[in-house]
């Protein structure tokens, strides 16, 4: 099954759009109710350390107050000070035990008749700095003793009776709901309507006490129904005060706010659907017709054209103008390719009619071995070298047309049939044989271009040489270390046709060798970018012969050391090495 671009530029951007709300959705859902529940969090505990320390403030206030009262010998300073302080402090009675037992108070008889309930005697003050009890809903017992004694007496004990208004939990609760219990989970205040959870709450008010935190916030399920509870202990951890709040309820408006962000995200996928299609339906029209031509050119039809309409000037119209061009271009590609093949196949042609210009890479005349190697820069080359016998005598040929490649090969064939010709006339005077190729290179190519060369004529039998160079490098000698021959400066072949060319004689020794190359070797480059160099050249050559008896291994060494040079780079002229030694006749 084919799905058109079409469709799936609408799924893609659909996909982009619907991974991108999605994202939005669920971590801006995330944040929010993060953020409330750290809100509700810090707001509760906040809210829970105001009342407790309001509590505590006030029992402070009034504890302060009646050890005061306690103090003094007059039992009128200790009424007058129980109706000026205490008794505005929410204190309904106080009961002094020691040293004098006194009375203050509506409150103080149902506080004696209370603190053996709460099993408070003269052990219980002597063990604890403070004593807390609860008095009733709303109402506690708070024990302690003097810090000092009157007159050297012993330390006073006192009980009050402390009654905790409502409305100081409803002002500082702020409508949330509270539960305070003591350390046994008896419950002091509450504003929790659910019986249920109000026992609840109590059951924890133990496990609270117990905790070794001194408040939190936890979020646990009662009856049925989650909720967040905050708690803080206060006197000393005598009493939990706990906060209750309904999750559904602290985090509706984050639920009813996520909703609506849904509905909209919903409306706005839905929309950019519907201009998704739209667009699609805009910018695959030309695609299509983009894709009708591609299947007529990959079919051959090259002469296919965009029908551009309007003045646009965006990508697609863009890419179909490049589509035009590359059809004219795919035109000239495709004749250009068909000519480069002809081309290439009468290069190979040449080469292989080339390569038989060459004589084979051996040759053993009387006293004389030879071993040579050629390579050329490119399908046909410019270097050309070859030997023969005439009598007695061996001519060893080499040439470097200018450049290299089908120009330069002509010039070799040329210097090739000429020298074929000049074999049968036997003729075997160096200055002769070039002046008779100069004049053949400059008919063949009326002076344009033209040819190194040199010649030797060596007697096979007494190593008697005659020589002649035409602006090609020097031969040079090994015979105990190198030395390279002299000679004129003749000019190249095919400048004059009427040039001179001067030549010069040489005696080689038994063990002689001659070494013929043509500059494609010497300028041959390495990866550095440095030329091997005739010094090199010498060098190495001496080294190789002294190292390898065989002339064949010390050239076929010599191309070794040229690949290594060149490390895998293309030559950039062509190359001709060769080797001749002077030696003893092989046996018979």
């Amino acid at each position: 099954m084919v799905i058109p671009i079409r469709l799936k530029i609408a799924l893609l951007i659909t996909a982009s759009l619907v991974a991108s709300l999605s994202s939005y959705l669920y971590f801006g859902t995330r944040l929010l109710v993060d953020d409330k529940a750290s809100y509700i969090y810090d707001h509760n505990l906040n809210l829970l350390r105001g009342i407790s320390s309001a509590i505590e403030d006030r029992v402070e206030l009034a504890t302060r107050s009646v050890r005061i009262m306690a103090s003094s010998d007059s039992y009128e300073s200790r009424a007058s000070i129980y109706r000026a302080e205490v008794q505005e402090l929410g204190v309904e009675g106080i009961l002094i035990l020691s040293p004098a037992r006194a009375r203050f108070g509506p409150g103080a008889e149902r506080l004696a008749a209370l603190l053996p309930k709460l099993g408070w005697n003269d052990r219980s003050f002597a063990e604890n700095r403070q004593l807390v009890g609860v008095a009733g809903s709303g109402a506690l017992a708070i024990g302690a003793a003097s810090e000092t004694g009157h007159a050297g007496n012993a330390p006073s004990r006192f009980a009050l009776l402390f009654r905790l208004e409502r409305r100081l939990f409803e002002r500082l609760s702020e409508g949330t709901r509270v539960h305070l219990t003591d350390s046994d989970g008896n419950t002091v205040f509450s504003n929790v309507a659910e019986g249920g959870v109000r026992q609840d709450l109590s059951a924890l008010g133990r496990t609270l006490a117990a905790s070794e935190f001194d408040s939190g916030m936890q979020e646990l399920s009662f009856r049925g129904h989650s909720y967040i509870v905050g708690y803080q202990k206060l006197l000393g951890g005598s009493l939990v005060l706990k906060s209750l709040i309904s999750k559904q309820e602290a985090f509706g408006a984050a639920r009813e706010l996520s909703r609506r962000s849904l509905v909209l995200g919903i409306s706005i996928l839905l929309f950019a659907i519907g201009m998704s299609l739209l667009l699609a339906r805009s910018l695959t029209r030309k695609i299509q017709q983009l894709w009708k031509m591609t299947q007529r050119v990959s079919s051959g039809d090259f002469s296919v054209r965009m029908r551009l309409k309007g003045r646009s000037r965006d990508e697609l119209d863009g890419l179909a103008r490049a589509f035009d061009t590359m059809a004219v271009k795919i035109q000239a590609l495709i004749r250009e390719t068909a000519e480069k093949s002809r081309m290439e196949s009468e290069l190979k042609t040449a080469k292989t009619v080339q390569e038989t210009l060459f004589p084979a890479p051996r040759f053993r005349a009387g006293k004389l071995e030879l071993a040579a190697f050629y390579e050329p820069a490119s399908e046909c080359g410019g270097d050309w070298w070859h030997c023969c016998e005439i009598d007695d005598r061996v001519l060893l040929w080499i040439g470097d047309a200018t450049g290299h490649g089908a120009p330069a090969a002509l010039i070799t064939s040329a210097a090739r049939s000429a020298a074929s010709i000049l074999e049968q006339q036997r003729i075997t005077s160096p200055s002769r044989i070039l002046g008779l190729l100069n004049k053949a290179i400059f008919e063949t190519s009326k002076g344009r271009m033209a040819m190194t060369f040199c010649l030797l004529v060596i007697d096979k039998r007494t190593g008697a040489m005659r020589y002649c160079s035409a602006g090609h490098p020097m031969p040079f000698v090994v015979r105990k270390g190198t030395k390279a021959l002299a000679g004129s400066a003749n000019p190249p072949l095919g400048h004059d046709p009427d040039g001179v060319f001067e030549e010069a004689v040489f005696q080689l020794q038994e063990g002689d060798v001659l070494a013929l190359f043509t500059d494609g070797l010497t300028e041959a480059r390495g990866s550095d970018g440095a030329q091997y160099g005739r010094k090199k050249l010498l060098k190495d050559t001496q080294a190789l012969l002294t190292s390898h008896s065989a002339l064949e291994a010390a050239v076929q060494k010599t191309r070794e050391n040229l690949l290594g040079l060149r490390a895998g780079a293309t030559l950039e002229d062509d190359v001709t090495f060769l080797l001749c030694r002077f030696g003893s006749e092989p046996p018979a």
